[in-house]
């Protein structure tokens, strides 16, 4: 479960501060869990996601988060080691970077900014569990959020 949200959403953990795979990595003795965490993330179907998220200023005060509303898409199904494919593939033929900052690879086509408005759009390859969703208030966030600044470059054309 926590993978998938972290696959997701980068910022996410189902522990406060920390990640439950973060954890276990660090702690001595769980060499085994760890391996069959991998064994079952290999045995489960698979999905290439294409993430957006649109994170606006709160109402009240501008340099703090308010609300964020997410788009989701998935574009592929298969094993693995297919959907890792489809993401390699995805990411040359859309000439974006591919970063694995938390061991997760990403193709980004843009990363938010350190201010507000912010947007985030991606591809991830991770296990099934979400279904295409559109939040509310998502088609009205997004163009406001693409306006904020980005990390770097912007990799990709902004599209509504």
């Amino acid at each position: 479960m926590e993978h998938l949200a972290v696959s997701l959403n980068p910022r996410q953990g189902l522990m406060a501060g920390d990640r439950l795979a973060t954890l276990l990595t660090r702690t001595p003795g769980h060499r085994h869990i760890l391996a069959t965490f991998q064994a079952v993330l290999e045995a489960m179907p698979w999905r290439l996601y294409e993430v957006r998220r649109a994170v606006l200023p709160a109402a009240g005060d501008p340099g703090k988060t308010g609300r964020a509303a997410r788009w989701l898409r998935i574009h592929a199904a298969g094993t693995r080691a297919q959907m890792t494919a489809a993401l390699t593939a995805t990411a040359a033929s859309k000439k974006l970077p591919v970063t694995a900052e938390d061991g997760i690879p990403r193709a980004w086509a843009r990363r938010r900014g350190e201010y507000l408005p912010a947007a985030d759009w991606f591809y991830v390859a991770a296990p099934e569990g979400a279904e295409d969703k559109e939040g509310p208030g998502f088609a009205a966030a997004w163009p406001i959020a693409l306006a904020g600044p980005a990390q770097g470059e912007l990799f990709a054309e902004p599209v509504a």
